[in-house]
């Protein structure tokens, strides 16, 4: 369980702090950070953490947290490589 719980911060983390508009690149990064994580699963975070796509203004869309998320977000985890 904690590591799901590690792997939605650092989702959080990503997303937060990057433009990332298909699931190949976000598993790329989750990958880079140490996660060992396929497809499927990444699918199923995405969903648990209500994550949705939204136009990026360029006439594209990348991927957005809702505003009322509620990961909590470890701040050793969000600093070490996401900020």
């Amino acid at each position: 369980m904690l590591e799901k719980q590690e792997r939605h911060t650092a989702i959080y983390g990503i997303l937060s702090s990057e433009k990332i508009d298909n699931q190949e690149l976000l598993l790329k990064r989750l990958i880079e950070s140490g996660f060992n994580v396929t497809q499927a699963t990444l699918s199923r975070d995405l969903k648990a953490l209500a994550v949705y796509k939204k136009p990026d203004g360029k006439g594209g869309y990348i991927y957005s947290l809702p505003e009322n998320n509620a990961v909590p977000v470890n701040s050793d985890l969000f600093l070490a490589g996401y900020k």
